[in-house]
């Protein structure tokens, strides 16, 4: 069974069956193979693109792999047929073409929503039925499945490594001249194939089957209920309550929180609500931290919350919106909504709820003028619309070159700070409007 872990299970991660994954997954092992010889034979160069061009190529079918996984998953759990699982793949397949292909116009955030995908998978079995209680088996089934994404990951490095060693070792021993890009193209198929395949092969097939509450027998799951127990409870307390004698500091002072304060929040947080997810079968066996870490973390979390908040509006009121800075209000709104939805609604505590509420969001974020990178540009831009026109060389919406008056050097730092900024994420035509009708016009080829 793919569900079993264990000595079986990590010699499967070494050497995958293939013939399994084609099984369960064919669409999946497809975009794997697609994405290793795209690099493993330079087919970008072949295609003539360039290194943004092949980027987000490659994000593209990296989210093709866990859109197709998480389908996969989906159907399989509801036994639909292959017709069925082939079109649902297949519309979810082209929807993500036709966002990286329409990116600039999109506003698409790659990442952002390679994360929301990554997340989908351990969900997807689990989305369609929210009337009865499935968190045991939705704990057991994310155990197995990302300790095998764990597992996957070693056999791969354990492969790739290997021979890396075994060419190096030749070359050492006999003379030998292997090409300079070897060591690159076997790292290529290890961790561009062997470890994704390898973890479909170990993708669990039992959808049912509970973890039992309490303490645990099975060797992972104790082991992580110790983690739980007697590390991340103890320190995720502890430094809840440095975060709340900070917020008491900040308030007597009548200062804002530092910026960095936000990043620290952010960890907290993710660690934390991971933390009250692994808890779930010790809940109630696992000692008084435990349960106080259980019943209270989401509205432990408000304070730290609005830390978060401040923290980025500093940021935000002096250097404009980023898409760094939209996740961190983001995972904000992420924690506030759980304590919105566990506490103030007082539904049952059911595990799919905090993954999936951050899923909807980072989805939801990762595109459109709403989004991260469409809100972060329209703030750049406004920003750097304000300098213009406080330096004089903006009227009726249009640059104007002030010949007799150079511009300051710190509205020239910032200038350059906004431009450098429109251009990494690919969106400097946001200008274009600014120079209409200039004789310097940089876009007027």
């Amino acid at each position: 069974m793919a569900s079993k872990m264990g000595l079986s299970g990590f010699l499967k991660a070494m050497a995958p069956d293939l013939g399994l994954a084609l099984r369960r997954f064919p669409v999946a092992v497809a975009i794997a193979a697609i994405f290793t010889l795209l690099h493993l034979f330079n087919l970008n160069d072949a295609m003539a693109l360039n290194s943004e061009q092949a980027l987000r190529l490659s994000v593209c079918l990296g989210c093709g792999f866990l859109w197709a996984f998480a389908a996969g998953l989906y159907c399989e759990r509801l036994t639909m047929t292959w017709a069925s699982r082939l079109g649902i793949v297949a519309a979810g397949l082209a929807l993500i073409a036709l966002a990286f292909w329409l990116s600039v116009a999109l506003a698409l955030q790659p990442y952002i929503l390679g994360l929301a995908l990554f997340i989908c998978v351990g969900l997807a079995p689990y989305l369609g039925d929210w009337r009865r209680p499935v968190n045991a088996a939705f704990w057991q089934f994310n155990h197995r499945l990302w300790l095998g994404a764990g597992l996957a990951l070693v056999g791969a490095v354990l492969f790739a490594g290997g021979l890396s060693a075994i060419i190096e070792t030749i070359e050492l021993l006999f003379d030998a001249d292997f090409p300079s890009e070897t060591h690159e193209k076997i790292w290529t198929v290890g961790l561009g194939f062997v470890a994704p395949v390898n973890w479909l092969t170990l993708a669990p097939d039992a959808f049912d089957d509970k973890v039992e509450e309490g303490e645990q027998s099975d060797f992972t799951a104790r082991a992580i209920a110790t983690i739980v127990k007697y590390i991340l409870a103890p320190l995720l307390l502890v430094y809840t309550a440095i975060l709340y004698a900070y917020a008491v500091k900040i308030a007597i002072d009548g200062a804002l929180p530092k910026g960095r304060v936000g990043p620290l929040v952010l960890g907290y947080g993710a660690v934390g609500t991971l933390s009250v997810l692994l808890a779930y079968p010790v809940r109630t066996h696992g000692g008084p931290l435990v349960a106080a870490l259980w019943r209270h973390w989401f509205w432990l979390t408000l304070v730290p919350a609005a830390l978060l908040f401040l923290a980025a509006y500093q940021r935000i009121a002096q250097y404009g919106l980023t898409d760094d800075r939209y996740l961190v209000v983001l995972f904000g709104v992420w924690l506030v909504s759980l304590s919105v939805i566990y506490l103030i609604l007082r539904t049952d505590r059911d595990l799919r709820t905090a993954p999936l509420v951050l899923a909807l969001l980072l989805a939801i974020s990762s595109v459109g003028p709403w989004g991260a990178l469409g809100l972060s540009v329209a703030s750049q831009k406004g920003e750097l619309t304000q300098i213009l026109v406080s330096e004089g060389r903006l009227v009726d919406g249009r640059i104007t070159s002030g010949a007799d008056k150079p511009l300051s050097q710190t509205a020239l730092q910032r200038i350059r700070s906004i431009v450098a900024y429109l251009r990494r994420q690919g969106q400097i035509a946001a200008l274009r409007p600014l120079f209409a009708g200039a004789e310097s016009d940089p876009f007027a080829e």
